[in-house]
């Protein structure tokens, strides 16, 4: 959906003809030299604006030693980034070079060895450990936290509901070169961040749920096995631990996507969580309740949520 300025005047679009369809509101400055078509820029969420700027920054820029890093490095990944509005693009630049910052890229002076990078279509890009650890050092716990469940879980894939052996390698080395940070920006809320990482989180609304959860001194198991009577394995998001409730988190796309419906209506769709749910509760015994995104941007807001279930939240309590 890109088109650049080169492409458009080798096809006889003159400058001045771009200006007057920015002045209309027709195109979209995505970077300079970089443009969109309005009503495409306007379908697209704040995660895939940042994508679009990363890559014409990248495509404008290919061959000058350009590095993503941070945010543009977790949008490449494919990382969530939760609640995350920013567009502004970010790049490793050496210690030694000038700022030279702009609205539209932010530069980070940071030393690096090709080891630290990966190229992802054609972008060179901060590997996916240190995307993490760099986004943990300086995001919101709520974002960081995503971040890092999905990226341990991209770094080490295993099968549902487990965890690779390698993670608490990976974590240990991670909590290390951090420990010799010490005093550093974002090195305390980084460590509490890598502490709490864990890939069995299969989105990021669990993620921010998990987080919320600790805050409100629930204790929850994730990712809990449950086989049905018909012997159907069904995977429960959460199990609040002793008080005989699973709960789960669902965001609306569950029902309206079609990759996510695999060919179901939504309106079978909820008819077979219906039926989950009842061989759920028909062989523990426990009941399910369910929230959705919305209730979980705060701890207060999603406490209020399960008192109203009926649960024990101890911080609120």
């Amino acid at each position: 959906m890109l088109s650049y300025r080169h492409r458009l005047i080798e096809e006889g679009v003159s400058d001045q003809t771009i200006q007057q369809l920015i002045a209309s509101n027709k195109l979209i400055r995505v970077v300079p030299g970089a443009y969109m078509r309005s009503y495409s820029w306007g379908r697209l969420f704040p995660e895939e604006k940042l994508l679009a700027r990363t890559v014409a920054v990248g495509r404008l820029h290919r061959g000058a030693g350009v590095v993503f890093s941070h945010y543009s490095a977790a949008v490449i990944w494919g990382l969530p980034l939760w609640g995350h509005q920013g567009e502004t693009v970010h790049l490793l630049t050496p210690r030694d070079s000038p700022s030279n910052a702009s609205h539209w890229v932010y530069r980070h002076h940071h030393a690096w060895q090709e080891s630290d990078t990966e190229v992802v279509a054609g972008l060179v890009v901060t590997n996916l450990s240190n995307t993490v650890v760099d986004i943990a050092r300086v995001a919101k716990p709520e974002l960081a936290v995503g971040v890092a469940d999905a990226g341990v879980r991209a770094m080490f894939q295993r099968g549902r509901g487990s965890v690779d052996p390698r993670v608490e390698e990976w974590r240990g080395s991670q909590l290390e070169l951090l420990a010799n940070l010490r005093g550093g920006r974002g090195v305390r809320s980084a460590t509490k961040v890598l502490e709490f990482a864990d890939p069995r989180s299969d989105s990021v609304a669990e993620s921010v749920s998990r987080l919320q959860f600790a805050r409100l001194q629930m204790e929850v198991e994730i990712q809990v096995p449950v086989r049905g009577a018909g012997g159907d394995q069904y995977w429960l998001d959460f199990k609040f631990v002793g008080q005989g409730v699973f709960g789960e988190v669902d965001g609306q796309m569950k029902y309206a996507d079609k990759e996510l419906l695999g060919g179901q209506t939504p309106a079978q769709r909820v008819i077979s969580e219906k039926r989950r749910e009842d061989d759920v509760r028909g062989v523990t015994g426990d009941r399910i309740v369910r929230w959705m995104p919305d209730a979980i941007g705060t701890a207060e807001r999603l406490g209020r949520r399960m008192l109203a279930f009926g649960l024990q939240v101890p911080a609120m309590q």
